[in-house]
């Protein structure tokens, strides 16, 4: 072929039938160097080589075929297309002006949205009620050094008790480096201390500042005086100090965050009950009180002193009932009565594990919601009648029913089975002559309000709900420290207990190429399926029009 032939050729040929095929070509190498950045993370031959040859392409299509291009700039397609584009460009700046507005107001304004499954970023109920009664402003004193990383967690925090006080709380950041004579002066000793203060009264926050901690110096300034209980030891009770499951050493280390002193009384020490102690806890006694620990606690208690006794059935602590002069005690002075059984649920398939079907009408339980279930492993169920000539208020606290004799207090122990073994005791069946139908009090409390302070008793028919492995179910905790502080007549700090975190983790692999495998298929596959649908529908409605 000569080359003027050559020439005609190529004058003649139709170039623009290759446009189409430049530009899939160009579309799918740029595609191909985007995916490739993706995978190695770098910008290389791998990457700008299809990335050339696309750019190439796309503008080869142009150039072969500018008349396409008029057409469709020009078509009915191109117009629609338009108008969707800038109604897409005017949502995203909408949606974009609207959360930077709402950015600003919250950094202005400390607005915010709590959105995690237990709230744990808003203040709690019962913090918020300890904020609205307040009657006396709060100023607090941050003592955090200019490099402190945990000063704007610190402030957020701060932020919702100024927010929530109704103009009752204040605070001020001061660097303990610069002012020294300050920090010297309100007895700050190191870094990231809040220094709380009404009027001359300070607290000093410095093992922390959550919530619970900042929320029990406010309840410590506003009841100021020292609060205590005590532990009764000497005869078997629960461990307050270690950390085994078996222990309730959470529960002490809350009353501790409360506010409280805490405490061991042995009675066979020192012969009577210190002054000034607000409550004393016994708590899963093994062995029966002797007669001068029991004369020790009458007297306290005829001075109007609480007491919290957490006994669990006598077929578990092989105590002898006959030698129990505590329990006679309660029975002949304020009504309370050990039926000597072990509770049966079989409502609840628990068995000796029984959960509550209903809470008593009392402070201890009345911000304890009706559907926040507990569970009371191996519980002895409890009697309340009136003494003769005695003015008491008696309460069912924590009651278990069910039908059809599925709960009942089993009298024959050797149909219970082995009590470690929770499945044998199925084989107990309930006998209307010898065992006791529900309802069944689980626990129970007794006011005798006619002394000048009236004399707060609660009883549980179980320890092991409060010890570390069960605290955390349910309303146990909650059961237990509001009744601490009841019979403590320290009300005001009933159900302010911490907030329990939930976590959730999401096991992320290591591998670059998974993760970026991971980036293709939400970034790139996803928008780019619809991109393609898109051009096909728009292509077939094209060819067939």
């Amino acid at each position: 072929m000569s080359f003027q032939n050559f020439k005609d050729s190529a004058r003649n040929f139709e170039w623009a039938s290759l446009a189409p095929y430049l530009l899939i070509i160009g579309i799918l190498s740029t595609f191909i160097a985007l995916i490739a950045y993706l995978v190695r993370g770098s910008v290389d031959a791998y990457t700008y080589i299809p990335l050339l040859i696309g750019i190439v392409g796309i503008l080869g299509f142009a150039l072969l075929d500018p008349e396409r291009i008029q057409h469709w700039m020009g078509s009915r397609q191109a117009r629609y297309g338009t108008s969707m584009v800038i109604v897409s460009v005017a949502l995203v700046g909408i949606v974009v002006a609207v959360n930077y507005i709402v950015y600003q107001e919250a950094n202005r304004t400390t607005l915010w949205v709590d959105l995690t499954e237990n709230k744990s970023n808003t203040l709690s109920p019962e913090t918020l009620r300890t904020l609205h009664t307040l009657t006396d402003p709060i100023k607090i004193r941050a003592y955090f050094s200019a490099d402190n990383t945990t000063w704007a967690s610190v402030q957020t925090v701060l932020d919702k008790y100024v927010a929530e006080s109704r103009g009752k709380i204040s605070y001020e950041k001061t660097d303990p480096n610069a002012n020294p004579v300050a920090a010297h002066k309100d007895g700050v000793t190191r870094d990231a201390v809040l220094v709380m203060a009404v009027q001359t009264r300070t607290q000093l926050v410095t093992d922390g500042t959550s919530e619970q901690q900042i929320t029990s110096a406010i309840l410590r300034l506003i009841n100021p005086g020292e609060h205590k209980v005590l532990f009764l030891t000497g005869h078997g009770e629960a461990t307050t100090t270690g950390s085994a499951d078996t222990d309730i050493s959470k529960i002490v280390s809350s009353l501790t965050n409360k506010g409280y002193t805490v405490d061991s009384l042995d009675l066979t020490q020192q012969k009577t009950v210190p002054d000034g102690t607000d409550a004393i806890i016994i708590a899963g006694p093994k062995k029966p009180l002797q007669d001068f620990e029991l004369t020790a606690i009458q007297d306290y208690l005829t001075k109007g002193g609480g007491l919290v006794l957490t006994e669990n059935p006598y077929f578990i602590t092989q105590m002898d009932p006959t030698k129990d002069i505590l329990a006679q005690f309660l029975q002949t002075e304020y009504g309370i009565t050990f039926q000597n059984d072990i509770v049966i649920d079989l409502a609840d398939r628990n068995v000796m594990s029984p959960s509550p079907t209903a809470y008593g009408t009392s402070p201890i339980t009345t911000l304890i919601p009706s559907s926040m279930g507990s569970v009371f492993p191996t519980a002895i169920s409890l009697l309340i009648a009136q003494p003769s000539g005695k003015g008491l208020t008696q309460t069912a606290l924590v009651t278990l029913d069910a039908p059809n004799n599925q709960v009942w207090g089993e009298n024959n122990l050797s149909e219970v089975g082995n009590v470690n073994v929770i499945a044998q005791s199925t084989t107990a069946k309930y006998d209307k002559d010898a065992d006791y139908a529900s309802p069944l009090n689980i626990a129970v409390t007794v006011e005798n309000t006619g002394l000048s302070t009236s004399t707060r008793i609660v009883v549980f028919g179980d320890e092991d709900f409060s010890e570390n492995i069960y605290a955390g179910q349910g309303a146990n905790s909650d059961l237990m420290l509001n009744s601490v502080d009841w019979a403590a007549h320290q009300d005001q700090l009933i159900n302010l207990t911490p907030k329990d975190l939930s976590f959730r983790f999401i096991s992320v692999p290591t591998q670059p190429w998974v993760m970026n495998a991971i980036l293709l298929a939400s970034v790139l596959l996803l928008p780019g399926s619809f991109i393609v649908l898109g051009w096909l529908v728009w292509y077939n409605r094209r060819k067939h029009r």
